[in-house]
């Protein structure tokens, strides 16, 4: 019995799972789960196949929804966790500063699961239910580690003393350090420009050598030239003995408060070891479905028996090969079931063969790790017990066995293992030895694992085997199709029917002498000529009939864009008809309207008993007139035009609208992914995944019902959006990503809602977040100015915008 690990490694390396793996790896974020990336292995367990797929899909729409997942600090802290297994051992401030940013991201990430309906995470849900990170852990470290990683000056009262005596005595040491300095400088001892330094722990002043004897106190170093000597002079000595007595008791201070945090943590170890081992599977499950995003790739449909049923399977890696060459790939169709078990594919020489095989093999394998595949929807797989793989050069030197010796010895493993769960593939079976005896094998290994119900792809040039496809049950031949005028390959699998080799016509069109190919036709005989005679004129047949078809298909496309533009137009002349019968309808109900309005005041005047004022009579018909001229009555319209996006990249301008509100702009400049956009009068700078490009004529159609109708659309959006818009901004305590995603929007919405003066908190820190926030403004062209709070609001804390 083979070695099931080393099987496992070879079978991984031959059809490219081990490159797939290292090409998921390079999405991962810490050593953890490239770790569990290592060890991804073939399953058969569906439930935990299933499990594995809908963790991977479920986190692959959050990404591809572009949500911001949580991707920053992923520390690998098992270094630390492993200290903590050692009685008395302790973290360092620094260790602290991680566990504790590792911490965090764990608690982050569990969250972004708990607010998420359980239907949309069913998967990721069950995975966070044992997880539990105990908040009390981060707030104590808090208390002793400040964000950059230091020991708190409050991290206990004794070190807050020690530390305050320190400050005190460095304060001393400094005065009198200076009034010696200055004396020196007097007497000409050094100069002006030579200032205190440390040399071995201990404040000194350099003296010029030729006067290091005037001066009383103790020489600790001399310059490389020898011109300068570092003296720490008798008057500070006793300073110098305070500070260093006081360093070593902060130092003793601090270890004792890492030890009792780490003690602390120690009583939580198997809580923080879990949280780790959650990481590495979050981290391998986000670079799982980083890698599906980069190929496409889908959950498919999983079915209790062996079954292939894929419909335009892709090799993952060939095709990011071809895609960095500019060369399309071609898809492959399986359909391999109970009926047509095993796939006998033939053809020509680099005509896909092997890449069709190694395609099968490397699919199945990477589902049944986990991995999604790419395929499209609709696809079915089976899952098989075990996948036998005989392809390439197996020459053994240590065994003393041949390239063929080696195949023989895989098929008797196949044959002693294989059952209906088994997935075969063989590639260029029967090769490597005399041709008759080798095709003779291989039909008769291949009618055993017939027998077997095995699945699998076979690929040769043996007739015998073509034959075999054609007339024994379970068996289908598969061809590579070839294009007979260039002599090239197509790489498309056609199933069905057997594939010539075209040795004869490939050995032609690479310049063999004729003669040469006359004399291998003879040798051939009539038969062998007419049977390979046939297979091209077949091949030809299927050429024409594929050619049709791909006409007849476009044809049919053209109809039918016909038919939809035809729908459109229809459509369109029935909205207008319905308007102009509509706006006529309201019309003809104003005039009447105002009609009466004149009759009710020329009767009213007929029936007064006063004289009529004929220069009043005058006046009122003239208003009445007016009123009639100024007859204008609102726009109604009972049907709306749903909004087309347009196709193509937004450009200069371009007709946009806001994804996120009734809005519309048009484009006036671009740089990189923000946008400027002219609304009315204003312009704004908004990022381009904000924006839906629309036609000119939804523009023009959207903005002109905004002017005619205030009250309804966009104009009532922006009435909410002023009443519910706050014009400071706290982003304390977000990460940056976070934080800048937040504050772009809210700059947009301020630039929109028309506001001079705004307010962003973002706290002082480390100062990352400000500086970020103060790049972004200086791109802005409508900020006039940004400046720090007032002292009392925050100071250099909080940031003024003025637009």
């Amino acid at each position: 019995m083979l070695d099931q690990e080393i099987v496992h490694n070879v079978l991984e390396d031959k059809i490219g799972f081990t490159q797939v793996k290292e090409w998921v790896k390079s999405y991962c974020l810490c050593k953890a789960g490239e770790r569990k990336t290592e060890q991804l292995k073939f399953l058969t367990n569906k439930e935990t196949i299933l499990t594995l797929l809908s963790q991977t899909n479920e986190l692959k729409k959050v990404l591809e929804d572009e949500e911001a997942f949580p991707r920053h600090d992923y520390f690998d802290v098992e270094i630390f966790l492993n200290k903590l297994r050692l009685s008395g051992a302790f973290l360092e401030s620094k260790e602290f500063h991680d566990l504790r940013a590792f911490l965090r991201t764990v608690s982050r990430i569990k969250q972004f699961i708990e607010v998420r309906e359980r239907e949309e995470m069913p998967s990721l849900k069950r995975l966070i239910e044992d997880v539990v990170i105990d908040f009390r852990l981060i707030r104590d470290i808090d208390k002793i580690i400040t964000v950059e990683g230091n020991i708190r000056d409050d991290a206990s009262f004794e070190l807050y003393e020690i530390r305050k005596e320190l400050q005190e005595e460095s304060i001393r040491l400094r005065k009198e350090t200076d009034r010696l300095l200055k004396a020196f400088i007097r007497e000409g001892y050094t100069d002006a420009d030579l200032l205190p330094t440390i040399r071995n722990g201990r404040t000194v002043i350099p003296v010029y050598a030729e006067h290091k004897r005037q001066v009383r106190g103790f020489i600790h170093d001399e310059s490389a030239t020898g011109q300068t000597a570092f003296i720490e002079p008798a008057q500070i000595l006793e300073y110098n003995n305070n500070i260093k007595d006081l360093q070593h008791k902060e130092s003793r201070e601090v270890i004792r408060i890492l030890i009792a945090l780490s003690d602390e943590m120690r009583e939580h170890l198997p809580e923080l070891l879990q949280a780790y081992e959650f990481l590495g599977d979050i981290d391998l499950i986000r670079a799982k479905a980083k890698w599906s995003i980069a190929c496409q790739a889908i959950q498919p449909t999983i079915i209790d028996h062996p079954v292939m049923e894929w419909k335009q399977a892709r090799h993952p890696l060939l095709e990011r090969s071809l895609k960095e060459q500019n060369k399309p790939l071609v898809p492959i169709n399986f359909y391999l079931s109970e009926k047509d078990r095993i796939l006998i594919l033939s053809g020509p020489n680099a005509g896909g063969k092997s890449i069709c095989l190694k395609t099968a093999g490397l699919l199945q394998y990477c589902l049944q790790t986990g991995l999604l595949v790419p395929v499209n929807n609709g696809s079915k797989f089976g899952l098989f017990s075990r996948i036998l793989l005989d392809i390439g050069d197996q020459q053994s030197l240590e065994n003393d066995l041949s390239t063929y010796s080696s195949h023989l010895k895989n098929l008797k493993h196949f044959i002693d293992v294989a059952d209906d769960k088994s997935l075969v593939l063989i590639d260029e079976f029967g090769g490597g030895t005399e041709p008759r005896s080798g095709s003779a094998i291989a039909e008769s290994v291949l009618k055993v694992l017939n027998n077997k119900k095995v699945l699998g792809v076979i690929t040769t040039h043996f007739d015998n085997l073509k034959k075999l496809g054609s007339e024994e049950k379970g068996f289908i031949n598969g061809a590579m199709l070839f294009n007979l005028d260039t002599l090239n390959p197509l790489f498309q699998l056609e199933w069905g029917k057997p594939g010539s080799s075209f040795a004869l016509e490939i050995a032609q069109n690479i310049g063999l002498p004729s003669y040469v190919l006359e004399e291998a036709r003879t040798l051939l005989g009539e038969g062998w000529q007419q049977y390979d005679k046939l297979l091209r004129d077949l091949e030809k047949q299927h050429a024409e009939v594929r050619s049709r078809r791909a006409m007849l298909a476009q044809l049919n496309k053209q109809s039918d864009a016909l038919k939809k533009d035809l729908q459109t137009r229809l459509s369109e002349l029935d909205l207008k008809r319905r308007v102009v019968l509509n706006e006529a309808k309201e019309k003809a109900k104003g005039i009447l309207s105002n009609a009466s309005g004149v009759l009710n005041e020329l009767q009213l005047i007929k029936n007064s008993n006063q004289p009529v004022d004929k220069e009043n009579l005058k006046v009122t018909k003239s208003s009445i007139s007016g009123q009639l001229l100024e007859l204008v009555p609102e726009e109604i319209v009972t049907h709306q035009e749903p909004l087309v996006p347009e196709k193509g990249p937004v450009e200069i301008g371009s007709y946009v609208k806001f994804r996120d509100q009734e809005a519309y702009g048009k484009v006036i400049a671009i740089k990189g992914k923000d946008i400027e956009i002219l609304i009315g009068d204003l312009k704004s700078v908004v990022k381009s995944e904000r924006l839906l490009k629309i036609s000119k004529k939804d523009y023009e159609r959207q903005v002109g019902k905004e002017t005619k109708t205030y009250h309804t659309g966009a104009s009532s959006v922006m009435l909410q959006r002023t009443q519910t818009f706050n014009p400071k901004l706290d982003l304390r305590g977000m990460r940056g990503e976070e934080a800048m995603s937040i504050f772009t929007h809210w700059i947009d919405d301020s630039l929109l809602l028309g506001f001079k003066e705004v307010v962003v908190v973002h706290g002082k820190g480390n100062g990352i977040l400000r500086t970020l926030i103060r790049e972004y403004l200086a791109d802005i062209k409508q900020v006039k100015g940004v400046e720090d709070d007032h002292a009392d609001r925050g100071g250099a804390g909080a940031t003024v915008i003025k637009f």
